[in-house]
């Protein structure tokens, strides 16, 4: 019997580039050149103003938790724990506190004054309300990019970009992501989270708060800081 001839491997961003003749180098270059990122002046004032909210019991909003948004009220319930804040809210549509504040800080608007753009959260963590809405956390991604930083593309080429992009953020953002450290170890976070899950085990089935347990940590996880 024949064998199979070995599956030839085909990645539709080589075959793109191939086909027009772009190196892949350029290829990343443009793709983090182009991106939008906010002002740092604004940014700095915004994210001051964030964590007086967060610590005043102003209103922030989260991304819904689990499907539907149905346990989102783990989150709600954790941050009058933290902070005894009893107005952080779900986002109506999941990006729209995010997508307005972006908006606000670059002076851009989508489908007005810029196309083809997404509005993304760079370090993710979008059930924390300080990070889902600080503007230093988000940045205007030219859609056919946005594939490579979520988890829409796979295989060599988002992982190369991702490291490229993140080495960028990381030198801009570098004192926001030391100072959002620093803000987890003075309100010693980790280990009131645990506190917190241990305090409503019994009204959530076990898979639910096993669940709940590792998530919320990682919404409060230190961000590592790549420069090299």
């Amino acid at each position: 019997m024949k064998k199979p001839q070995k599956e030839e491997i085909l990645d539709s961003y080589s075959l793109f580039l191939d086909r027009f003749c772009i190196e892949k180098e350029s290829f990343y270059t443009f793709g983090i050149e182009s991106t939008i990122f906010p002002p740092l002046e604004y940014a700095k004032s915004q994210w001051d103003q964030n964590k007086k909210k967060l610590l005043g019991n102003d209103t922030l909003a989260i991304r819904g938790y689990g499907r539907q948004g149905k346990n989102t009220e783990m989150f709600l319930g954790l941050y009058k724990y933290l902070f005894k804040n009893e107005r952080i809210y779900e986002d109506s549509t999941n990006n729209a506190a995010p997508r307005a504040n972006i908006q606000a800080a670059t002076g851009h608007r989508i489908n007005s004054s810029i196309y083809n753009y997404q509005c993304s959260h760079i370090f993710g963590r979008t059930k924390n309300p300080i990070l889902f809405e600080s503007v230093w956390n988000m940045c205007f991604v030219p859609r056919i990019f946005d594939p490579l930083t979520g988890h829409e593309a796979t295989g060599a080429w988002p992982q190369e970009y991702q490291e490229l992009f993140v080495k960028k953020v990381c030198l801009i953002n570098e004192d926001f992501i030391r100072d959002f450290n620093m803000f987890i170890i003075e309100h010693n976070i980790s280990e009131r989270i645990k506190e917190y899950v241990f305090n409503i085990t019994g009204q959530y089935d076990n898979k639910t708060i096993h669940k709940f347990a590792i998530d919320a940590q990682k919404e409060w996880a230190p961000i590592e800081i790549e420069t090299k």
